[in-house]
């Protein structure tokens, strides 16, 4: 990675700066970078987000920077020329970077420079598996190298060198001379490779995934973290088709703003509302804030709830918070939701303060142990906010979507998943927190799909939307519309609640499910799901979603996944059987369809797909949240998976007497 210094201060600036940055020691508290002062050559490091904090030279990142270079990897300890643990801060700085990551060799923790981005920055990640053993390998052969072997071996090669450049330049004869220089050549390519086998750097002949754009400045790094390597699966292209679009699928085009619609149509007030406002309306449930849907990344530990207390105590600024009013008066918490919870937790008795930095005499304290001048000062604390009108028309929707992709949570702009979590909050969204935490789930894909902005609960949803609703109602308006009407309706289910002692309850698939006796549908799906994945698990096993035969390392496709859950989830017992039974046969008609681009499996609706003489590949990649493709893709598995197995699954049909079935109870 060719890369100066001051491309790293700038990447610091704009990835790291006022976020919280966890330690490779885990054992060690996050710290905050503040600020950097170039003019002074400082940097500023605190225990919080409020305070400038102590200032350190920049000197000593340039150090650690400059060890990296030149050889690959750096033992912060070394580069530094000393220990303790201040060098923890400059330290947890780097490996935050999305092109570090950290290992320990022989008990010490090191940094290694990687020539991509690996991860999403703010974040942590150690070298594991085949790679750690080939980065040890590498500074294995990097500390067997002598510097006097070296500079002997050059000194030799370089008289050599000279000498029948000597013969050379005094025409001699020249074949001795070629022979001996390709000897010396020869040697010196020998050597090299030495060289080379001791430079620690596992990454070959890549592109950065992050680039500069032309101004100079760096994209949003939520690109690299939609990115199919970052999330673990494919999505499909669904941008609009290269060739012309018949007229009944030109509507799934439109872009969510026309140009007659703009954020000018939607009602935006500011407001300063105190606490106790705030408070009540937590306490009478006009504010929902179903925090279970927030993964761990954004779950704050005791630490920061009470340094926020802290900072209401000291009078200080709290960042905007943006809450949407529905019809009904209630409102979604937009951005903002850990503050709204931990001041509503604090309020109620639910935690004390600790670790305190300003005001110690504080900690251990309860909110009814304050003065009542100091609770008096949390409730009329007031907060800036804007709430944003959200009625349920399409038009107001969109605006709001649009809303939402222009505000920043903790410097990252909202998934589409949290997004729609955020617009159809409700048990739909517990549900699906819970269905990506099974075991199930994780095994059928091979713990590929990250958590990390919902996007496990994304592909989860893929998959239900299709076994709630079928196929044929896919309609016009477009993917995330048919995947934010799945949503609507499990919210008309009944409530799905989780019983946890933590969240890692929820991560592990170890959540006790507790259902009312209104949310059985919850329950029906949830067995659907499960042996709609346990099948496919047990049909493909390595290669379970994937596009690419024999490559188990390949991404999850995504319409794969959808396709295939689906049609497994309403199979019966007996059709199970023969699946498991005739897999063989499934699997190779399956690829072949793949690899062919048949066209042999399903007609076409629109003749202008026809006419380009798309097949089954092109649906699972191309065009994949339209209509016509949709409809093709599915049709096309149902004749794949009966010409192979003798196994026919109409879900239509299925999904009527289902439904029919449901109406009755």
């Amino acid at each position: 990675m060719t890369i100066s210094f001051n491309d790293v201060l700038l990447d610091i600036k704009d990835f790291l700066i006022g976020h919280e940055l966890r330690s490779i020691n885990p054992a060690l508290a996050p710290i905050f970078l503040t600020s950097i002062d170039v003019e002074n050559s400082k940097y500023y490091v605190s225990s919080t987000s409020n305070t400038l904090g102590k200032s350190r030279p920049l000197s000593e990142l340039r150090e650690i920077w400059v060890d990296l270079e030149r050889k690959g990897f750096t033992n912060v300890d070394q580069a530094l020329y000393g220990g303790g643990s201040s060098r923890n801060q400059p330290e947890t700085i780097l490996a935050n970077l999305p092109y570090i990551q950290f290992f320990k060799f022989r008990n010490k923790k090191h940094l290694l420079l990687r020539q991509k981005h690996v991860h999403a920055p703010g974040f942590l990640q150690e070298v594991e598996g085949s790679e750690y053993r080939k980065v040890r390998k590498l500074i294995e052969n990097y500390l067997d190298l002598r510097l006097s072997e070296i500079v002997n071996e050059q000194q030799d090669l370089i008289q050599k060198t000279k000498y029948s450049l000597d013969l050379i330049t005094k025409k001699y004869p020249a074949e001795s001379s070629v022979q001996n220089i390709e000897e010396i050549i020869k040697n010196w390519s020998l050597f090299n490779s030495s060289l080379s086998e001791s430079i620690v750097n596992i990454d070959t002949n890549v592109k950065l995934a992050w680039k500069p754009t032309e101004d100079g400045k760096h994209t949003d790094f939520k690109e690299f973290t939609d990115t199919p390597d970052f999330i673990g699966f494919e999505d499909g292209d669904q941008s609009k088709a290269d060739i012309t679009l018949d007229e009944d699928d030109k509507a799934s085009d439109q872009l969510p703003l026309t140009a007659s619609s703009n954020l000018f149509a939607l009602r935006i007030r500011q407001l300063t509302p105190v606490i106790s406002l705030i408070f009540d309306r937590m306490k009478f449930g006009d504010i929902d804030l179903q925090p279970d849907f927030q993964r761990k990344d954004r779950i704050w530990d005791a630490s920061r709830k009470a340094k926020l207390i802290e900072s209401i105590l000291m009078k200080l600024p709290l960042p905007v918070f943006y809450f949407a009013e529905k019809a009904d008066g209630g409102w979604i918490v937009v951005d903002g939701l850990q503050r709204i919870t931990t001041i509503y937790d604090f309020i109620e008795g639910n935690f004390s303060l600790d670790k305190l930095n300003f005001l110690k005499t504080h900690n251990d304290k309860f909110y009814k142990d304050l003065t009542r001048t100091e609770q008096r000062d949390i409730r009329e604390y007031a907060i800036t906010a804007y709430l944003i009108d959200h009625d349920s028309s399409d038009k107001n929707t969109d605006l709001i979507v649009e809303l939402f992709h222009r505000i920043n949570t903790y410097g990252m702009k909202l998934s589409e998943q949290e997004i729609r979590s955020a617009l159809k909050q409700g048990s739909s969204v517990r549900f699906l927190r819970y269905a990506s935490s099974l075991d199930e789930f994780k095994v059928a894909t091979r713990d590929k799909v990250k958590a990390v902005r919902q996007k496990d609960m994304e592909l989860c949803l893929s998959a239900l939307a299709f076994m709630v609703n079928g196929y044929s109602t896919f309609g016009n308006a477009g993917y995330d519309q048919f995947l934010k009407t799945a949503m609507s309706t499990m919210n008309q289910w009944g409530k799905f609640e989780i019983n946890v002692n933590s969240l890692s309850d929820i991560e592990d698939g170890k959540a006790e499910v507790n259902l009312t006796k209104t949310a059985q549908k919850y329950l029906d799906h949830l067995d659907r799901f499960r042996k709609g994945l346990k099948l496919a698990y047990e049909v493909f096993e390595d290669y379970t979603f994937i596009r690419e035969r024999f490559k188990n390392n390949t991404l999850i496709n995504k319409q794969l996944f959808e396709i295939i859950v689906t049609y497994f989830s309403f199979a019966d017992n007996t059709q199970r059987e023969i699946i498991l039974l005739k897999s063989a046969n499934l699997i190779d008609a399956l690829y072949t369809a793949i690899q062919s681009n048949s066209t042999d499996f399903a007609e076409w609706t629109s003749p202008t797909y026809k006419e380009s003489n798309r097949g089954f590949n092109d649906a699972i990649t191309q065009s994949t949240g339209k209509r016509v493709t949709v409809l093709y893709r599915f049709s096309a598995f149902r004749k794949i998976l009966e010409t192979s197995t003798g196994v026919d699954i109409d879900i239509r049909n299925l999904l009527a007497d289902v439904n029919n079935s449901e109406h009755e109870h």
